[in-house]
């Protein structure tokens, strides 16, 4: 007797459903980013915060625009991550078995891309502060650390699926011992 996991017609189609999606969300995140100048946008909500004395200080060099343009394109495309990671785990779960070591690995990385998007929203923001400011005379250079409730949520669900992930892995290897006794 030899049962395997099979899922609905409709759960396939909503994984499948949900792949585009994400591939969509990607290719209009790069469209966005190209087209809409991001990165500038980015630097200028960080010029805002800054105080009006540190802003009449900062001087650009063409090395420190290359620090915050790619500080910002990290920034822009950490979520990107997310849709990677998600694409794999509805490609993985229309593939059948969810205890597959596939399966289990791409909620694993579903996992850690969320924890790198969350500390990455933790960190980009004061290091870029910090870039801004740092050639700046004495008493006019700052760093602003900004930690909200919604980053440390982030941060504590990625983690969660990380433990998710290895726990699956465990099980994967359960089920694959048990199918082999039968």
């Amino acid at each position: 007797m030899n049962s395997t996991y099979r899922e609905s017609p409709m759960l396939k189609g909503l994984c499948l459903g949900f792949q585009v999606l994400s591939v969509g969300i990607a290719l209009f995140s790069l469209w966005a980013f190209f087209s809409l100048n991001m990165t500038d946008q980015i630097m200028d909500a960080y010029w805002a915060r800054l105080s009006e004395d540190a802003r009449a200080a900062v001087t650009y060099s063409s090395t420190k625009k290359v620090i915050l343009q790619s500080l910002a394109a990290i920034s822009f495309f950490a979520p990107v991550l997310i849709l990677i990671g998600a694409f794999r785990v509805f490609g993985a779960l229309k593939g059948g078995d969810p205890f597959r070591p596939q399966s289990v690995r791409s909620v694993r990385f579903l996992g850690a891309s969320i924890v790198a998007y969350a500390l990455s929203r933790i960190i980009i923001y004061p290091i870029s502060v910090l870039a801004m400011t740092y050639d700046n005379p004495e008493g006019l250079k700052e760093l602003s650390i900004a930690i909200d409730t919604n980053n440390l949520v982030v941060l504590m669900i990625g983690v969660i699926l990380v433990i998710v992930g290895h726990v699956f892995t465990h099980a994967a290897s359960v089920a694959d011992e048990n199918r082999q006794f039968v």
